[in-house]
């Protein structure tokens, strides 16, 4: 008998049973019995189990959290990727961002070297053509490291020595920037930098730094630029007991000044100041008020030229250079 026979029977049976008959399924034949793979005994299994080991797999609700945890797995891993190509841009645009800074300060330190040589060039023809390039890369330095304009810097210069290394003035102010050795000894010993003695400050190098760093120690006394020029040019001890004697420090600058030294004081930074702001870069403008701006500094250089003028007619008159007597300390 077949096993189709007898699933036929036991229905056949099943359906003439009364219902509070409990149910119990017939045995199977043992010709019907046959192995099933993957069972350790390799014994033999009746054919109703078989169907039930050879229909087992994942349910519905397993395979779709199988499903789900795929999909969530994907998304993440997306998203991570997401992120990292975000990281990726933002550290591109700021390292792009970074060497155009760096591509900007070095077009602007190079704009000023330029603008210092020229002006060298223009008004300084005596200094060769190494000593012009050590001054203009000594000033742009020099003037980076301690915040102070280059075009300040080769005002003082210019109206300290002319350009002139060797430079001698009668008080014993030496070099480019007219320094004293004494004065140079303790700015040396203040910033920490080796000065061999008075023959040191005939050197280019030397002369702009210490006397740069002197002019920033005078700015940071006296809390403006102003004063910085007077007590430069006249000696911080003698413009300390002047703002002493007026009662504040910014009489020495606003009151009109009296005494020779005092006038010299101011008539120094006022020339200094003027020189500087004609070195000083012009904005990019518009052709008219570029050509204004030009126009403006030939009149202000024009009546600076007519100021110089007349105090060395002054000076001429008996008695009318006595301003000349105060200088550096």
């Amino acid at each position: 008998m077949g096993g189709q026979e007898v699933l036929l029977n036991f229905a056949k049976r099943m359906e003439s049973r009364p219902l509070d008959c409990p149910l119990t399924l017939p045995s199977p034949p043992l010709g019907e019995r046959t192995k099933v793979r993957g069972d350790k005994r390799r014994g033999l299994v009746p054919l109703h189990m078989q169907r039930s080991i050879l229909s087992d797999g994942p349910s519905p609700a397993q395979a779709a959290d199988k499903v789900l945890l795929v999909i969530v797995i994907g998304l993440t891993l997306l998203a991570a990727f997401g992120w990292y190509l975000a990281w990726m841009q933002g550290a591109v645009i700021s390292l792009q961002q970074e060497v155009i800074e760096e591509l900007r300060r070095d077009m602007r330190g190079l704009e000023e070297r330029i603008s210092i040589w020229r002006h060298l060039e223009e008004n300084a023809p005596a200094l060769g053509l190494r000593d012009r390039k050590r001054l203009a890369s000594v000033v742009h330095r020099e003037s980076r490291r301690h915040d102070i304009a280059w075009h300040l810097l080769v005002a003082i210069v210019e109206t300290e020595s002319n350009f002139k290394p060797g430079a001698e003035s009668p008080r014993g102010a030496l070099g480019l920037m007219q320094l004293r050795p004494s004065t140079a000894a303790e700015v040396a010993s203040a910033i920490g930098v080796p000065y061999g003695g008075p023959v040191e400050l005939y050197e280019i190098e030397v002369n702009i730094r210490l006397g740069t760093a002197y002019l920033h120690m005078l700015r940071r006394r006296f809390g403006s630029l102003d004063l910085a020029l007077q007590a430069y040019n006249i000696g911080p001890t003698r413009l300390s007991r002047l703002t002493m004697s007026r009662g504040r420090a910014g009489d020495a600058s606003s009151a009109r000044m009296d005494r020779p030294s005092e006038r010299v004081g101011t008539s120094y930074a006022g020339t200094v100041l003027s020189r500087s702001a004609r070195l000083a870069p012009v904005p990019h403008l518009s052709p008219e008020r570029a050509e204004r701006a030009r126009a403006t500094r030939q009149v202000e250089r024009a009546a600076q030229d007519l100021n110089e003028l007349a105090g060395r007619l002054t000076a001429l008159i008996p008695g009318g250079g006595q301003n000349a007597e105060g200088r550096k300390q």
